[in-house]
């Protein structure tokens, strides 16, 4: 079994990106990350949320959501800073949830590279795939020196889908 967490698929963010003239490509990761959603929904595969301040920037996402909307394995985390591996953690842990985690979101060379960052450094029973084509912007991890280098500090290792 796996696990889908979508780190920061909140309004505040997209929203920012729609008005920047990034609209496209933007909902084009959105449309993404939806088709991923219903995928791990049709496995009976949970899926996890996380959520930066979102009294702030907003709850996930309608299009997101709404794909949510009573599903038994959705759940929600929140987290205080960039790096959420510690809040998912807890969560994955104190629920039983596979520790396959298929991770997607905004902002992939900051929330996303830093939760993952997190979970390399935390504990090595945890594997990981970032799914390229459902985080924004585009970031080449294969060749991001912060995650290969504590990704070999760890003996850890991403993977790219």
């Amino acid at each position: 079994m796996k696990t889908l967490v979508i780190i920061d698929a909140q309004p505040f963010y997209v929203d920012f990106q729609r008005k920047n003239g990034d609209n496209e490509y933007i909902n084009n990761i959105v449309d993404n990350i939806v088709k991923k959603v219903i995928e791990f929904k049709n496995n009976r595969w949970p899926i996890v949320c996380v959520e930066f301040d979102p009294d702030v920037n907003g709850e996930t996402i309608y299009d997101i959501s709404k794909e949510l909307n009573n599903y038994y394995l959705s759940f929600w985390a929140r987290k205080e800073q960039r790096d959420g591996s510690n809040d998912i953690y807890k969560l994955i842990n104190n629920l039983g949830l596979p520790k396959d985690l298929f991770v997607c979101g905004l902002y992939s060379n900051q929330c996303v590279r830093d939760t993952v960052v997190g979970f390399l450094k935390m504990s090595s029973d945890i594997k990981i795939t970032i799914l390229n084509n459902c985080v924004y912007p585009r970031h080449n991890y294969e060749t991001d020196e912060r995650v290969q280098k504590v990704a070999e500090n760890y003996s850890q290792s991403v993977s790219i889908a």
